[in-house]
């Protein structure tokens, strides 16, 4: 009998029995295993001719006609076509002459290992895209907040005046030194401010130097008005605690046009 065409299938595993079965014309037979194979030939004289993959179609790509016996033959792939990395060796089918034909199923692990890897690719892109703009929104969330004016303002004028050459349009800046905290407390008892002729928003925001998070953001402040006190959400032991007060200005027509800011080295002192 000779099969050009068909497929190989592990009958019994515990009987090392194998198929070739194409339509109505089945081929069985027997095969080892490979430390049977080395025990049956101590010295390696035996020859492997051919390879060939279980419930996988034979093809016409497998063009090598080995003669498993003096009644039947088949197609098999060379030497060498299944790499161990992906394929494992299950045993040999017997032929004549010493011959064999090396019998490989897939290597499962192998197959999924690049499939799990593709798929946790995919899987972390998504939760990145996701957690991006779910960042994206929790921003656009607190711009919208701090773009409305402070309910706690009240009126507050200061003793910073405009000087005399300094243009109505320029912005007017007051220079935060320091802000004193009550000790044990949060409340920060040094007012900020707009000075009261200034041409637009301010929005303050403090920074702590050495962790860099912001321990306190406003909302809008219009010009002349200020928080004469408020409170951080960081509670700062006795003494003193550089800080950045940042100074972001905004259009008084249309808060979301923003101008140029300024940044003000300071300390909070816990008092």
């Amino acid at each position: 009998m000779h099969l050009k065409e068909g497929r190989y299938y592990i009958k019994s595993k515990s009987e090392k029995k194998w198929t070739l079965q194409h339509k109505e014309s089945i081929i069985t037979g027997e095969y080892i295993t490979f430390d049977e194979l080395l025990k049956k030939h101590p010295n390696s004289e035996y020859t492997v001719i051919g390879e060939v993959l279980c419930n996988y179609d034979i093809t016409k790509k497998q063009i090598k006609n080995v003669d498993i016996d003096d009644t039947c033959s088949v197609r098999v792939n060379p030497v060498g076509t299944y790499s161990k990395g992906y394929y494992k060796n299950i045993g040999y089918i017997p032929c004549k002459n010493e011959e064999y034909i090396a019998l490989y199923a897939k290597n499962t692990k192998k197959f999924l290992l690049p499939l799990i890897l593709f798929l946790a690719l995919i899987l972390s892109i998504i939760f990145g895209v996701f957690y991006i703009n779910k960042l994206q929104s929790e921003q656009e969330k607190n711009q919208q907040a701090n773009l409305q004016i402070d309910s706690s303002i009240v009126d507050y004028r200061g003793d910073l005046k405009r000087p005399a050459d300094m243009e109505k349009t320029q912005i007017l800046i007051p220079g935060i030194t320091s802000l004193v905290v009550e000790q044990g407390t949060k409340n920060v008892i040094t007012p900020i401010f707009n000075p009261n002729d200034n041409p637009c928003f301010f929005q303050f925001n403090l920074i702590d130097k050495t962790t860099g998070e912001t321990v306190y953001s406003s909302k809008l402040i219009p010009p002349g008005k200020g928080l004469k006190t408020f409170e951080i959400n960081k509670l700062y032991p006795v003494g003193e605690h550089g800080i950045i007060v940042q100074v972001n200005t905004h259009d008084l027509e249309e808060p979301t046009m923003k101008y140029n800011g300024s940044e003000i080295e300071a300390v909070i002192i816990v008092e």
